[in-house]
């Protein structure tokens, strides 16, 4: 798995199960962050993958144009379909 492999289905983790503010996860979605780490140390992927971390990471920020992820995703006004766009974004960065 790559970056953008960890963007994408990030983005598909919180299509399908949905989206929240205030927390990583809960019984009603993912945040982003939540996601992409799901996504990385989930069950699918080794968990000693820090470099994929980094990378989404990194990308994320570049995309949103915002240092702290958490900030930006728990903003008032912000939507699942621009978090689910900015991941995707990002993932073609």
């Amino acid at each position: 798995m790559n970056v953008s492999e960890v963007l994408n289905k990030a983005a598909d983790l919180i299509e399908e199960k949905g989206w929240v503010q205030e927390a990583f996860s809960n019984r009603y979605g993912y945040c982003a962050i939540g996601a992409i780490r799901e996504c990385i140390w989930g069950k699918d992927v080794p968990s000693n993958s820090p470099e994929l971390w980094d990378g989404a990471i990194e990308r994320l920020v570049k995309t949103v144009r915002e240092a702290h992820i958490p900030s930006w995703n728990d903003a008032e006004g912000r939507t699942k379909e621009e978090v689910i766009a900015k991941l995707r974004e990002a993932a073609n960065s």
